[in-house]
């Protein structure tokens, strides 16, 4: 299992909530799984929304201004083998901060 997302920071969007997308690669088709805690395939609550094959993503709504470590685990759907490896996510949503009013970003055009 490789590249587990998202790492490192994310900048919220909204200043309460901010939708992260999980995603993990395997070498061979797989459904995968993700948790809070570090457990067993078969104790992990979460199934992500796209699975089956060797790229598996799923969506979550999060607390901003938060940290957040997710574990994931995959199944080979050819043999029922789990993984040897597994994979662990760390992230921390930053606070939002909000546009200043009055202010637009450039659009490339000068007017005089």
């Amino acid at each position: 299992m490789a590249d587990p997302l998202p790492q490192g920071s994310i900048n919220a969007t909204d200043p309460v909530e901010q939708a992260v997308t999980y995603q993990v690669s395997t070498d061979v088709n797989a459904n995968c799984k993700w948790d809070t805690s570090d457990t067993t395939y078969a104790l992990m609550a979460n199934t992500f929304d796209s699975t089956g094959t060797m790229n598996h993503t799923d969506i979550n709504t999060l607390a901003i201004d938060t940290a957040y470590i997710r574990y994931y685990r995959c199944k080979a759907t050819a043999n029922e083998q789990v993984n040897d490896a597994s994979a662990v996510a760390s992230f921390t949503i930053l606070d939002y901060t909000p546009p200043i009013e009055g202010v637009e970003a450039p659009t490339g055009f000068q007017i005089n």
